[in-house]
């Protein structure tokens, strides 16, 4: 346990240690934030619209169930057809922003037009993408990494980073439990905020990224006492660990990205 704990507080320091890191936990965690009060926004307005009855209770248990489904069944259409397609053609500095920019979209979206059905499909789209496109794409930005980073300082942002954001979530609608009709007003301004944060934080991550392959730096590399274990060259590195993000390294997009690390490290 004391190790574990341990290897927890050196995760927290990789983090506080480098300002890319940093910014990795910002996209990784704050759309969590957004999520949370979007899910719940719908949750209220489709109790308040199919009421409290033991009937009611059982329709809105059947929407939830069709969220789910929808959900599922358009993240599965869009990585078998859409991420490697986009990461390709946009590059993963442009594809970085595209959820921020559909989350902002959604949060002005809620807050004019506060009804169920745009609730859903917003819900339904943003989730997708979050398991289809946005967690892909941020895995990648731990490529030029060190391997303290990838394991603790990872570890730190998938457990305590995501879990802090979705209480912080909760914190803001918890805020209007008692009034129902006023969680569209108390959730909406927070969450624009964040989500416009989101979308800066995927600029400057992209330009940090694009500027670590281009000069072949790895981030925190100096933290190892003893060198990383390592394909046998950089080229069969970076294509694995694409591979691992659920990416096509072979597209011409990511291929360039990788020729250019390779060249980097090379010089």
């Amino acid at each position: 346990k004391k190790g574990d704990l341990a290897s927890l507080w050196d995760g927290l320091q990789l983090i506080l240690r480098y300002d890319y890191v940093l910014l990795i936990l910002g996209i990784s965690c704050l759309y969590e934030v957004v999520l949370t009060v979007l899910d719940y926004e719908m949750k209220v307005i489709g109790r308040a619209r199919y009421g409290a009855d033991q009937a009611a209770a059982e329709q809105f248990a059947a929407l939830m169930g069709h969220f789910g489904q929808v959900t599922n069944l358009m993240s599965f259409c869009f990585s078998l057809l859409g991420t490697s397609v986009v990461v390709r053609r946009m590059g993963l500095r442009r594809t970085l922003r595209v959820f921020p920019a559909l989350l902002t979209f959604a949060v002005l979206l809620s807050y004019f037009f506060p009804n169920l059905w745009v609730l859903f499909i917003s819900m339904s789209c943003l989730k997708a993408l979050t398991y289809a496109l946005n967690e892909p794409s941020k895995e990648m930005l731990y490529n030029p990494t060190s391997e303290a980073i990838k394991f603790k300082a990872k570890a730190w942002i998938d457990v305590f980073g995501a879990r802090s954001a979705k209480a912080l979530g909760s914190t803001i609608t918890n805020t209007a439990k008692n009034e129902p009709q006023l969680l569209v007003a108390y959730g909406s301004m927070p969450s624009l905020l964040i989500s416009l944060a989101l979308f800066g934080i995927s600029i400057l991550v992209g330009k940090q990224f694009e500027d670590l392959v281009a000069n072949g730096e790895v981030v925190g590399e100096e933290e190892s006492d003893t060198p990383t274990e390592r394909p046998d060259d950089e080229a069969g590195l970076i294509e694995l660990e694409l591979e691992n993000a659920g990416v096509d390294a072979t597209q011409d997009g990511i291929a360039e990205d990788r020729a250019a690390f390779v060249a980097a490290r090379a010089r």
